[in-house]
């Protein structure tokens, strides 16, 4: 959702110059581990609500280091 802490770290991520993949948080976790493989992302920050499917990601998708 949209709030302060997104804000804050989209800025954050801009700044250390990496790049902001927004995921569609209706896709199912085959589709999510697709685009996030894709774009070879390490680290995907994830609200609290949505760390079941963020974990069946990262175990679809290797490049996924880090969850937040």
């Amino acid at each position: 959702p949209d709030s302060l802490r997104v804000i804050t770290l989209l800025f954050a991520v801009t700044r250390i110059g990496a790049v902001v993949l927004g995921l569609n948080w209706r896709l199912s976790a085959r589709e999510l581990a697709f685009e996030v493989a894709d774009a070879e992302a390490s680290i995907l920050f994830v609200d609290p609500e949505l760390a079941e499917r963020a974990r069946e990601v990262a175990h679809a998708c290797p490049c996924l280091t880090t969850i937040v």
